[in-house]
């Protein structure tokens, strides 16, 4: 058989009326049945035995056939269940229908799917956790909350997850995570307040936690830093770093020294560097030995004694960026208003500024005389300052000469005085001759700028 094509599908018989002298559709095998009974309901169309039993309790025996309206009900029942699961994919749950393990319903009105634990199962809710699992939080999927990283590109987001960046969100666009996770009586995610979702980046740089404004209807999703990780090739060997076994009293670092002093030699806890007392020790209990107690000394890690030797660790680094869950395999209506979503975006300018109907300002530059600003449809300022005569020589090329000239003066007396005049225009340059009295001139001008200057 050649691939079959998609095609919408259309209901037999679906404009057939049951009513009047000549009615165009009806019960199936009514009229064997001695009632003919026209109507244009799926459910009553086939509600008689004879359709289950088939056409041998629907033909008469003077015709040898259904009655022609008998036949267009019975294509119109085929044609609506064919048409029923083009459109829903999934068939909603249904009473009547028997479910084995695996088979897949979909809630009413939800668009949730469950997939069914037990076989002959029938007329038992989707609710019911011995016979049904739901299949966007089950076994096959990504439990919601659930926080992972992924060695991936900076745009990648995967389906059903978002960036741990602590962007916020709305219960408008998550209505279900919202109400059913964060917000519940008894929240399934572990969330905090805006305040101490503050209080945890400003000290650890992270919050792990959701933090939800029930005021607001708002959220903010987890905040955790892309890390990079160091491998090696192989495990890390320790080596001693020469110091001493870790104990220190705050002014002293003490290690299990021998005293070769002239008045002996005795093994204690000694103070490094002492060479006369072991500081570490309790009063003398006789004239020479001092009972080897550390009382009041604690533990310094950093002078452990063991450090790992990392000296020939393959430093390959590798940024994996973190999301977490909100959905299965896909966020879908169930999930996130994706109207709402979509309202909430409506009229927002791109950061690329691909859906400005507006020109913007695309480059600006300073180099401390002079300057210039370009839009995006390709209009320029130029400017700059002279304090003698002079060709400007402009820092953009224009398309003509039709662009404005600006002139200010500025003087450093009063008295009898002429403007600073401009003369000579082309695309690249104009002169510019200063008023008498005029200790500078501050200049603009402005234009469309030639092709391939912006």
């Amino acid at each position: 058989m050649t691939n079959l094509q998609r095609v919408t599908g259309k209901i037999f018989g679906e404009t057939a009326t049951a009513t009047g002298d000549d009615p165009q559709i009806g019960q199936f095998g009514s009229a064997l049945a001695g009632t003919y009974v026209g109507t244009t309901d799926v459910a009553t169309i086939q509600n008689l035995s004879a359709w289950s039993n088939g056409f041998i309790d629907a033909v008469t025996p003077s015709e040898q056939f259904p009655p022609l309206p008998e036949m267009t009900g019975f294509g119109k029942v085929l044609s609506h269940q064919i048409a029923y699961i083009l459109q829903k994919g999934t068939p909603e749950w249904d009473s009547g229908t028997t479910y084995y393990i695996g088979d897949f319903a979909k809630a009413i009105g939800e668009g949730k799917l469950y997939v069914s634990k037990t076989n002959n199962n029938i007329n038992n809710a989707l609710s019911d956790e011995d016979y049904w699992e739901e299949f966007s939080n089950g076994n096959n999927g990504m439990p919601i909350g659930t926080i992972f990283s992924l060695n991936c590109t900076a745009s990648y987001v995967p389906e059903g997850a978002l960036p741990c960046d602590g962007t916020e969100y709305t219960k408008a666009q998550f209505p279900d995570l919202w109400a059913n996770y964060l917000n519940a009586q008894t929240p399934l995610l572990d969330t905090c307040s805006y305040a101490d979702y503050a209080t945890a980046i400003s000290n650890d740089g992270f919050c792990a936690k959701f933090a939800i404004d029930t005021t607001n209807e708002t959220f903010k999703v987890p905040t955790i830093i892309n890390k990079f990780y160091q491998g090696s090739n192989a495990t890390l060997p320790v080596k001693g770093n020469g110091m001493t076994i870790g104990l220190t009293d705050g002014s002293n670092d003490y290690g299990l020294n021998i005293d070769r002093t002239a008045g002996g030699s005795h093994t204690g806890l000694w103070a490094v560097g002492a060479t006369n007392s072991n500081v570490g020790g309790t009063a003398p209990t006789t004239a020479s030995v001092n009972i080897n107690v550390y009382g009041g000394i604690t533990t310094d890690a950093t002078k452990s004694g063991i450090i790992a030797d990392s000296s020939n660790a393959n430093k390959e680094i590798t940024t994996l960026r973190y999301f977490v869950q909100v959905a299965n395999g896909q966020i879908n209506q169930s999930m996130m208003d994706w109207a709402a979503w979509a309202s909430s975006l409506a009229g927002k300018l791109n950061a690329d500024h691909t859906n400005d109907t507006k020109p913007y300002l695309k480059t600006t530059y300073v180099n401390g005389t002079s300057g210039y600003n370009i839009w995006s449809n390709g209009y320029c300022e130029q400017w700059g300052f002279l304090t003698a005569d002079a060709t400007v020589s402009f820092l953009k090329i224009f398309v003509d000469t039709n662009y404005y000239v600006l002139i200010s003066n500025s003087y450093t007396s009063t008295g009898t005085s002429v403007a600073s005049v401009w003369r000579n225009k082309t695309t690249t340059s104009v002169d510019i001759d200063l008023a008498t009295s005029s200790s500078g001139t501050s200049w603009k001008v402005g234009g469309y700028l030639a092709e391939g200057e912006y």
